[in-house]
């Protein structure tokens, strides 16, 4: 036994060269081939989530439900006007009231996201959001998708009572809801762009009432762009919002009303589309404009930082 001990003891260690050289060989991948332990998600798959989440708090939010029921208050004044013609077959009544729908995108274009998106600012909601790894594109995508959908939505609701009140049916349809959904995204992101600019959600309210007025005073709705001079109008009709409500009043009359009202007549599907082409490209290099606007001016840190 202790023969055995010593002998043990006796015995070199192996070289740290050789016991390399006799253990086997074990081959290590690169490490660019190893998959990613998390695979970031796409701008549009965290807008839709963002999208849930901001049906889930407007429901919440019960002054941003008065922004629903606002544009009812512009249709009040036509259950007490006398049904004139201004057009064949058109009643003035019909005429204003399906320009009217546009302040449904006006109130919640302006006012929700001015609102949301600064007192979320202010409270480093979107800071968190931006260091988690939610895109910018998702943030403000989530916000026009909710726009766009209470737009369409409301503007549903509100044209039935057009039907009921004028004794017509929409001629197009599509066209109506086009006018909504461009006007839903050029207003959310004028909205968008009240945010820099205030340092809170109490005066971002009060702020985006501003330019709720003067939509509504000059893009036709409130006061038709017939009754002021031709040239005004022109430079009005270069603006977001005028475009929209002929297209809304076009689409529902089927009748070319992208001018001088009594000098509208009847027209095809397809020669009112070729009327309205104008109007939509104005409306869409507004978009743009706005996109690049919201881009290069958002705050996403509080004023006080």
């Amino acid at each position: 036994m202790a023969h055995t001990l010593t002998s043990t003891k006796n015995t070199p260690d192996l070289q740290p060269d050789a016991a390399a050289e006799s253990a086997p060989t074990v081959p290590i991948a690169p490490a660019e081939s190893a998959a990613p332990a998390y695979a970031p998600r796409s701008s549009f798959s965290q807008a839709l989530t963002l999208l849930r989440t901001e049906f889930t708090l407007f429901v919440r939010y019960k002054t941003a439900l008065l922004y629903l029921i606002l544009p009812a208050a512009f249709m009040i004044p036509f259950f007490t006007m006398e049904n004139e013609e201004v057009a064949p077959g058109v009643t003035i009544i019909g005429y204003l009231m399906s320009g009217s729908l546009m302040a449904v995108s006006i109130a919640l274009g302006l006012m929700h996201p001015s609102n949301v998106l600064t007192t979320r600012r202010e409270n480093l909601v979107l800071k968190r959001l931006r260091v988690g790894g939610v895109s910018p594109a998702a943030i403000h995508g989530s916000m026009i998708g909710l726009i766009v959908v209470l737009s369409l939505a409301m503007g549903l609701v509100y044209g039935a009572v057009l039907v009921y009140m004028s004794g017509s049916t929409p001629s197009n349809l599509a066209m109506m809801l086009l006018a909504l959904f461009l006007s839903a995204v050029s207003l959310t992101l004028m909205g968008t762009l009240i945010t820099p600019l205030v340092r809170n959600g109490e005066i971002a309210q009060m702020a985006a009432m501003v330019p709720v007025l003067l939509t509504l005073a000059m893009g036709g709705v409130m006061v038709p762009l017939e009754a002021v001079p031709d040239s005004v109008a022109a430079v009005l009709r270069l603006l977001p919002i005028a475009p929209a409500v002929d297209m809304l009043r076009s689409g529902f009359h089927g009748m070319d009303f992208f001018g001088h009202p009594e000098d509208a007549q009847a027209v095809g599907t397809l020669e009112l589309w070729t009327l309205a082409l104008p109007g939509i490209g104005v409306q869409l290099v507004w978009i743009a404009v706005l996109g690049y606007l919201v881009h290069r001016y958002f705050r996403w840190d509080p004023r006080k930082a």
